[in-house]
């Protein structure tokens, strides 16, 4: 427990640290990023200190360092003096390969997210004696983490979700909207939210340095904020003020997103948002055991043009 009694989180790199026996003194590669991070120091440095023999480090989406923006791997070569070896849209067969091309022998998996299932945790991560590192340029703050599993709905849309400013996923935009959108969505007191509007010019992605107007969303709760909820609300908030507005942009949305359409039915915004998300924040499995243990699945086989496993 921390000074102040609440939970001290401690990362799985860590454990491994504490207990390097679990990986057998076997070649080890790392998959992670910046964030990989045992509090206080870097997970290569720690995995050195504690005698494991680090060999190999495998980098995603914005690559190891976490410089490069939304569809960048941050490419392959070596970092700390290891070699660093891409698995950002790798296909199944490649990243196969991988683990034999870097001649290691166990994978430790470290690499961070913005937790959108199970985020309403007794201790959240600014309470358990971590820094918050930001897992993408675009998730720059935990404000960002607390809206993001809503309104990264947006990005499959013609508003902005405020990339390329400094408060992405916390803004929803566009040049057709006005300063009517932020009253409309507070009328339907949506839990744990305050909207305000906003006036900014995006720098680069949808909408590049154009004046837009949106709203800009405060979650005031945590544990009473629904932000699924309150992205589902927006869209049909918008249809609504559109059909009146003047003429501009029109909202559309791309078949990626087509969970945004507008709520049909008896009832305010609201209500039929909240009945047409319910299903997607019901829990889709059993909570998990105290151990999970991962079985690898026998290989398939080739049968008449079908792979059977």
């Amino acid at each position: 427990m921390s000074a102040d009694g609440q939970g001290v989180v401690e990362t799985g790199i860590a454990r491994l640290c504490a207990a390097p026996a679990l990986a057998g003194g076997g070649r080890v590669g790392l998959v992670g990023n910046h964030t990989t991070v045992p509090h206080p120091r870097s997970a290569a440095g720690a995995l050195a200190s504690a005698g494991l023999r680090l060999v190999a480090l495998f980098g995603s989406e914005h690559g190891v360092h976490g410089s490069g923006q939304t569809g960048e791997d941050g490419g392959a070569g070596r970092a700390i003096g290891l070699p660093v070896y891409n698995t950002y849209r790798c296909d199944g067969e490649r990243l196969g390969e991988l683990p034999a091309d870097s001649g290691v022998d166990i994978l430790v998996y470290g690499l961070q997210d913005v937790e959108a299932t199970g985020r309403r945790r007794a201790v959240e991560a600014e309470g358990g004696g971590l820094p918050w590192i930001a897992p993408s340029p675009n998730t720059p703050t935990p404000a960002t983490a607390a809206v993001c599993p809503g309104t990264c709905l947006f990005e499959g849309t013609n508003l902005s979700e405020d990339r390329g400013t400094t408060q992405p996923f916390e803004i929803v935009g566009a040049p057709c909207l006005d300063a009517r959108f932020a009253p409309a969505l507070a009328e339907l007191a949506l839990p744990g939210a305050h909207f305000r509007d906003p006036r900014y010019a995006p720098t680069f992605h949808k909408h590049t340095g154009e004046p837009l107007c949106g709203v800009r969303l405060h979650v005031t709760d945590r544990t009473a904020s629904r932000p699924v909820r309150t992205a589902v609300a927006m869209p049909a908030t918008l249809r609504r003020l559109t059909r009146t507005a003047s003429p501009g942009t029109p909202v559309t949305a791309s078949t990626s997103s087509t969970f945004l359409a507008a709520p049909t039915g008896s009832g305010t915004p609201s209500t039929r948002a909240g009945a047409r998300c319910r299903c997607a924040t019901r829990p889709r499995h059993r909570p998990r055991g105290p151990a999970t243990t991962y079985r690898c699945a026998p290989e398939p086989t080739r049968r008449e043009g079908r792979i059977r496993r």
